[in-house]
This record gives structure tokens, sequence and C-alpha cells, in this order.
């Protein structure tokens, strides 16, 4: 029944595009829609599938059309009849019973900005090379350029992951005016010893919640070694970040994984 889903999903990811996948856990009554019904939304538009009627349609639509623009996953629960005042949503219909819908929304437009000192870095080239797997966006800025604290101030980073990569004084310059904007996670690949003096200059600027935001060294601790595994680490640091609100939705509503 669901075949053709993941050939568009496949596109979807392709193209970087977000969407969400909404499906029936629950029902009470006569629904139409039983447990596993599936619907695709993408684009503001249902893509695959229907749980039975118009209303309902668009209501799981609109639903996870917030999901995309939120990034999290949600339960919500229809009525079936318009007496039901438990619910999330009511339909004045003759089913009676509930409807118990899961959305969970995929998002494809994840935006790494990495500052390196040289395109060729084997970290930044890792990073790179996961990320393309991963259909996740990566810009490099190359911090050897005179222009680097003017692009840092130009870009809107509100919903990128930034890795620094650098090795020098400017390093917390850089630190400087990222702080000033808001990110999803600030990373830098350092030593304990060389962020621990970062961490004194910024503290004549920045309180103590600001330079928290600063994860140091970046990535999980999975005792890298090798370039590689340090890129490893730090996107699979990023996956946790970015999954975090997915994992937290999950446990609040109790819904079965």
């Amino acid at each position: 029944m669901y075949d053709d889903y993941l050939d568009i999903q496949v596109n979807l990811k392709s193209k970087k595009t977000d969407y969400a996948i909404a499906t029936v856990i629950r029902t009470t009554g006569s629904s139409i829609a039983k447990p596993g019904f599936k619907m695709l939304i993408s684009e503001n538009k249902i893509l695959r599938g229907t749980f039975g009627s118009r209303k309902m349609d668009n209501i799981v639509m609109n639903e996870a059309i917030k999901c995309i623009e939120e990034k999290k996953a949600e339960t919500i629960t229809i009525g079936l009849d318009k007496f039901n005042r438990n619910c999330d949503f009511n339909m004045d219909t003759t089913c009676g019973g509930s409807i118990d819908i899961f959305i969970e929304p995929t998002l494809n437009n994840i935006n790494i900005v990495v500052l390196t000192e040289a395109g060729d870095d084997q970290i930044f080239v890792g990073i790179k090379k996961l990320s393309e797997f991963l259909n996740i966006n990566v810009t490099g800025i190359n911090t050897e350029k005179d222009n680097v604290i003017e692009e840092i101030r130009s870009m809107d980073i509100t919903d990128s992951y930034i890795v620094l990569l650098t090795k020098n004084e400017r390093e917390i310059e850089y630190l400087k005016e990222i702080l000033k904007k808001q990110s999803k996670y600030i990373g830098l690949v350092a030593s304990v010893n060389r962020f621990k003096h970062d961490l004194e200059s910024l503290k004549k600027t920045f309180n103590d919640d600001d330079l928290k935001r600063i994860k140091c060294p970046a990535g999980i601790e999975i005792n890298a070694v090798s370039p590689e595994e340090i890129s490893l680490s730090v996107i699979s640091e990023l996956i946790l970040y970015k999954n975090a609100n997915y994992k937290n939705k999950l446990q609040m509503n109790e819904t079965p994984i």
C-alpha cells in the first residue's frame, strides 16, 4: 500500500526538502483510518495518503506543517464526534471514538558552517564526505581570507551548526561574532588548554550562559584519534542535537518507537 512512499522520500532527500510522515497509532470507534495508515506531507501539501475525510486530512496536514516549521515531533488526538472534549481536535461525525496520530518531520536542510584554515583540512574533508552521504548542507569559511569577520557578521546562522577547526589567535574574534548570534550549536575542535585560554578572553565580554553554548572539544566521546574518526564524532554529535527534540517529545507522549 505504501511502496511508493520510499521513492518519494528518496526524491525529497535528494532535493534536501523537509517532509513529515503522519501515522495512525491508535483508534477507537469506527474510524476509516486504522493503525498503520500513513500520510506524507511536504511543502504545505499532502503528497500521498488520506485518513478518510478532507477535514481530517487538512487538520493533520496543518499540524504536520507546524511540526516541520518547529522542528519537532508530536502526537495529536482527533475526536470523531463533537462531544469528545478530551481531544486536540473534534469532528462532527457519527463514527464516535477518537484517532491518535503521530507526526514526525524529517529535516533535510541541516546547515553546518565550518571555519577552517584550509579547504584540504582532513577533518573538514571528512565532515564534507559524511555530510554528503547524509544530505547535510556544509558551508566552509576559509579563515585565511581577510574578510572572515565580515562574512560571519553577514550570515544568518539561526538554523546552523557552527564548527571551528581554527588553530590561531583570531579564533577568539570569530567566537565573539558567533556568540552575538543565535545558532543551533557551536563546537570547537581544540585542546582543553587552548579552550581555557579562549574562555579567559571571552569572559571579558560574555556571561557564563553565553560561554556554555560553546562545546569543546566538539563531538561525542568515541576515543577518536584519526581525522576521520574526529569527523565522525562531530557529525554524530550534530545528529544527536538535531534529534533531541524528537526524543524528548517521544518520551513525553510515551509513543512506542
